[in-house]
């Protein structure tokens, strides 16, 4: 969907590990500048992986996706994250692309 919607240099990871050691990796500049994290995952959470990318990169723009009902305790807990930050699955293609677009567009206003 977001190359359809002319986004380039994405990168997909399946796991949460995989995705931190890309992150990690000395020979890869700090370029990125949203991320897309599911909050269950194996091995490390999404709330886990949201604090160790902060700690990276904390300019890092975080979009949430999730089944569960965590918008209220997410928002309590870090005052940086908003409600608009957090997608209910099912998540319809527009509300996917509205959402990184207002990212994207707030990473480029900043």
């Amino acid at each position: 969907m977001l190359k359809n919607e002319g986004y380039s240099n994405i990168k997909a990871f399946s796991s949460s590990k995989t995705a931190l050691k890309h992150l990690l990796d000395l020979s890869s500049p700090p370029h990125h500048k949203l991320a897309i994290i599911d909050i269950r995952m194996p091995d490390i959470n999404g709330i886990q992986l949201y604090q160790m990318l902060k700690i990276l990169n904390p300019s890092l723009k975080i979009i949430f996706m999730t089944g569960l009902d965590a918008v209220d305790e997410l928002t309590s807990i870090y005052s940086e994250v908003k409600s608009i930050d957090i997608l209910r699955k099912p998540i319809e293609p527009n509300q996917f692309i509205k959402a990184v677009n207002d990212k994207v567009i707030g990473i480029v206003g900043a």
